[in-house]
């Protein structure tokens, strides 16, 4: 429920900000959902359930730059 409540926020950032490329980091068992979204141009899948898989995660969003970073569920892990 989490995931489809945010979509409304990517919508209204690629309508005002048309060019916007949207990365969404996201739980491996829900990346399919994000990327079928129009708008979102990479689904980045985590592993957050182990120590090692956590790091993984980590490593693998350092290697973009971001210029913004929202937690639209207010719990960032």
């Amino acid at each position: 429920g989490d995931i489809i409540q945010s979509f409304p926020v990517v919508e209204y950032l690629h309508r005002c900000f048309p060019h916007i490329a949207i990365d969404w980091a996201v739980s491996q068992e829900y990346a399919s959902l994000i990327s079928s979204h129009p708008f979102i141009r990479k689904a980045i899948a985590l592993d957050l359930r182990s120590w090692k898989g956590a790091a993984l995660s980590l490593k693998k969003l350092k290697q973009n730059s971001y210029n913004a970073v929202f937690d639209l569920q207010g719990n960032c892990k």
